[in-house]
């Protein structure tokens, strides 16, 4: 009888606002025509119209009625044992075409002696099922187990991070946020640590792992609240709230993240590189993204290079959203790492772009969520052919280009370069000196006058080139308009900030790669 009343007093005040969206929905539950959650969704979906202007407080109100009916599956969320949330139930799906496309990288890449691991995200739903309510089935670990145990019998190498960090319900609730589907910084870097580790025992003993040394990092937290991706489905009365938290390290950096495709840069401290404090600042339970604190948001490709790495190493590592807030730590050990979300890099395939890039090391992480998904039509079908070092005369052989400051925020100098389509170049280049203005890195790029942009595009970390030097490839595309001519342009800073700064490109060489 009390649950009765406290929801027809919700369904009253969400009355009082705007009685017009609930008329129907609420008269054909009360008539017997639908049930509880049908009303709900009907109401969900005339509030999300656009129309409704307290959506919010809907969708409390809403989260609020479900919770005091006693509701553990609403709106497509779970809330589980321990009052967490999950997301949409995973049903069985083929892991055949994922299998199939981890196991020919792998293999192709052994074939190169570039090591491959792949690594198991953990997942909200406990192994042991313990959290998940009773009448509810979620396939998420079982498809995880079957794609690890047929990588296992094909000799790919496999972490599975679910151990450590959602084996049991106590795990889940100890290193994952309670409102948004991802681990949360304890969960993070109990990941860190195990994938060096890993590292470490299995490729590179003399690995340098100090870092992943959790005193050596600070742990900050925020009072204000915020609502993860799940909560903001059901409003912050339905499971609570969490908190923003993130660590720093005690040592000094200095690094930087570029992401090509959106001409984002950022340099400086560890801080300053990975991190977006606007979104742990932030008081909008609803329309903040918190998440979005590591690394700014989802890009296809986030290039971090760090001059004061203690491993001088070049790692590439295939992902999803989890990722985010596990490669700034990894950032911090490699004085390269690159991540691509398949689900929005199109420039080339997994295969042609290792063909290119020729790293160290490849990982690849997923949550159980992402497999099946059609990401995996990105890795290319065609075995990686790794781009040799053969060449032929330099079109650009040790050259000096001085770009002397302007009030421009395009500024570049270039060479006159016959580049062809289809073909792969490489630049290589000996320092780089800013003798007026300051930037942490300079844009080179390949600019079609045609497509009115840039077809390939590279940040140049300033620190890092003059201490190991700067090598980047790039293939020109085969689509571009006929007969054009493309440019090769070196810029004094980041494209659209070159105002004021004059730079000294030395030792700089272009040829084409056989």
């Amino acid at each position: 009888m009390l649950i009765a009343v406290c929801f027809l007093l919700v369904i009253a005040a969400a009355g009082l606002i705007n009685w017009r969206l609930v008329e129907k929905p609420v008269q054909g539950f009360m008539d017997g025509r639908s049930q509880f959650h049908e009303m709900t969704e009907n109401i969900e979906k005339e509030y999300q119209s656009g129309d409704f202007f307290p959506r919010q407080a809907m969708i409390n109100l809403n989260g609020l009625a479900a919770r005091v009916a006693g509701f553990r599956h609403y709106n497509g969320i779970v809330l589980l044992d321990g009052h967490t949330l999950a997301g949409e139930l995973i049903p069985n799906r083929d892991t055949g075409p994922w299998y199939s496309g981890i196991t020919e990288l792998s293999q192709s890449l052994k074939k190169h002696n570039i090591p491959f691991l792949y690594i198991q995200a953990p997942y909200k739903i406990a192994y042991d099922g313990s959290n998940l309510p009773a009448g509810l089935s979620d396939y998420g670990n079982q498809i995880a187990d079957r794609l690890l145990h047929a990588l296992q019998h094909e000799n790919v190498n496999t972490l599975d991070l679910r151990e450590w960090i959602s084996a049991d319900a106590k795990q889940v609730e100890t290193y994952f946020y309670k409102t948004d589907n991802h681990w949360n910084t304890d969960g993070t870097f109990v990941a860190f640590t195990q994938i060096i580790r890993w590292i470490q025992e299995t490729l590179y003993p003399d690995l340098n792992v100090e870092y992943a040394d959790r005193s050596l990092w600070e742990h900050h937290v925020l009072s204000n609240p915020f609502l993860g991706n799940l909560g903001k489905r059901v409003g912050q009365y339905y499971a609570g709230t969490d908190s923003p938290e993130w660590v720093i390290p005690r040592f000094t950096t200095y690094m930087s993240a570029s992401m090509p495709a959106s001409r984002l840069f950022y340099s400086g401290s560890f801080r300053n590189a990975n991190l977006q404090l606007e979104h742990a600042t932030s008081r909008e339970l609803f329309t903040n993204a918190e998440y979005d604190l590591f690394m700014g948001g989802d890009y296809p490709e986030i290039v971090h290079k760090n001059s004061e790495a203690p491993n001088r190493l070049k790692v590439l590592i295939v992902k999803d959203s989890f990722m985010r807030p596990l490669e700034g730590l990894l950032s911090t050990m490699f004085t390269e790492l690159t991540t691509l979300d398949l689900n929005r890099y199109d420039e080339m395939t997994l295969h042609e772009y290792i063909a290119l890039n020729r790293p160290d090391i490849v990982l690849m992480m997923v949550s159980p969520a992402e497999i099946g998904s059609a990401a995996v039509n990105r890795f290319g079908g065609d075995e990686p052919q790794i781009v040799g070092n053969g060449s032929r005369k330099p079109l650009v052989d040790h050259a000096t280009l001085n770009i002397e400051a302007t009030e421009s925020n395009r500024r570049f100098g270039t060479f006159p370069l016959t580049l062809e389509p289809g073909k792969t170049y490489e630049v290589t280049i000996e320092g780089i000196h800013i003798s007026k203005g300051v930037s942490d890195g300079v844009s080179i790029g390949v600019y079609s006058p045609g497509l009115n942009k840039m077809v390939c595009y590279t940040v140049a970390d300033v620190n890092l080139a003059n201490r190991y030097g700067e090598k980047w490839r790039f293939r020109v595309p085969d689509h571009l308009p006929d007969n054009e001519k493309v440019t090769l342009q070196f810029y004094s800073g980041i494209a659209g900030k070159t105002a004021g700064i004059t730079t000294v490109y030395s030792g700089l060489t272009v040829r084409e790669v056989e």
